[in-house]
């Protein structure tokens, strides 16, 4: 991802707009606006983070990046709860070489 999305993303660390992990992905009650999911999940996960996007209708990004704008390790896949955040990143990835996006009726 470009600088401005990584701030985007640290932003909404700050501010508990993002949430983490599939499982929690699968299970909250919590709208969520953008997924952004790692390459190096297994096809197992990757099935399943579709059908959660597919289910709620959000759009996907994968990112080569996610790692390095979250500052932690082993964190594949998070949500954005906040749509001006999830617009924002989205904009600010359009012309990155470090992005897929895929919209929600693509998958």
């Amino acid at each position: 991802m470009n600088g401005k999305a990584e701030s985007i993303i640290g932003f909404a660390v700050k501010a508990g707009k993002v949430i983490y992990g599939l499982d929690t992905l699968k299970e909250t009650k919590r709208k969520r606006y953008l997924i952004i999911f790692s390459p190096s999940v297994s096809d197992g996960t990757k099935k399943d983070i579709f059908a959660v996007a597919k289910r709620d209708n959000v759009p996907l990004i994968r990112s080569e990046a996610l790692l390095t704008a979250l500052h932690k390790d082993n964190i594949k896949v998070i949500g954005i709860a906040n749509k001006q955040m999830a617009d924002a990143i989205m904009n600010f990835t359009v012309n990155s070489k470090d992005y897929l996006l895929i919209k929600s009726e693509e998958i």
